[in-house]
């Protein structure tokens, strides 16, 4: 393939990744000299890409493709958790690419009941447990909470800061590996890990 008109950058990043604040701020310092460019994404989890393009006005043109072999790339910006871009970071090496690691902490959630090895144990007991059981309710006269219910009950507390651990106290966990009995049914700890990985650190 020739060499693109204008560059072609790749951007990529992991689903569990929820904080655009800090991926617009990122590409904002890495392509303020660039002029006009094409940001190619594989998977654009979160149709990020389209929403810098359209916030910023500028001269970015956007493209997806299904795999690498499909455009001739010129740079890449990776935000690297250390976990799910390997293959990606081994290709820009190989293809000899100009190419930008940001890295980044990810919190993620394993099912303690499967030995999978973590960090912090977020169930009933914990400080991070979810006070709405499932099968239960909070009261003899209140009805059996399923799991969605007991999920949204935590989340409607969570955001509100009405649980006895504030949404502050939950920021030591960024980048940990919790532990719950729940996976990889819904659970409690997906709206932590939301939550946490959505955190703006501000580097």
């Amino acid at each position: 393939m020739s060499t693109p008109s204008l560059p072609h950058i790749l951007v990529a990043y992991p689903k569990l990744f929820r904080c655009y604040s800090k991926f617009a701020r990122k590409l904002d310092h890495l392509l303020s000299r660039s002029g006009e460019v094409n940001l190619i994404a594989l998977n654009d989890w979160h149709q990020w890409l389209e929403q810098y393009r359209s916030e910023r006005e500028a001269a970015t043109h956007i493209s997806t493709i299904d795999q690498l072999e499909d455009i001739t790339l010129t740079h890449a910006v990776l935000f690297d958790d250390g976990q799910e871009l390997s293959e990606l970071i081994d290709y820009c090496k190989q293809q000899q690419l100009n190419w930008r690691l940001i890295p980044i902490r990810l919190t993620r959630i394993v099912n303690v009941d499967r030995k999978e090895a973590h960090d912090v144990y977020i169930g009933r007991g914990s400080p991070w447990g979810n006070p709405y059981a499932v099968g239960f309710g909070m009261s003899p006269d209140e009805g059996q909470d399923d799991r969605d219910e007991a999920i949204r009950k935590f989340q409607y507390d969570f955001e509100r800061d009405y649980l006895k651990s504030k949404r502050t106290e939950y920021h030591q966990l960024i980048g940990k590996v919790l532990g719950c009995h729940c996976k990889p049914a819904a659970c409690h700890g997906d709206v932590i890990v939301d939550y946490l990985n959505g955190v703006d650190d501000g580097k």
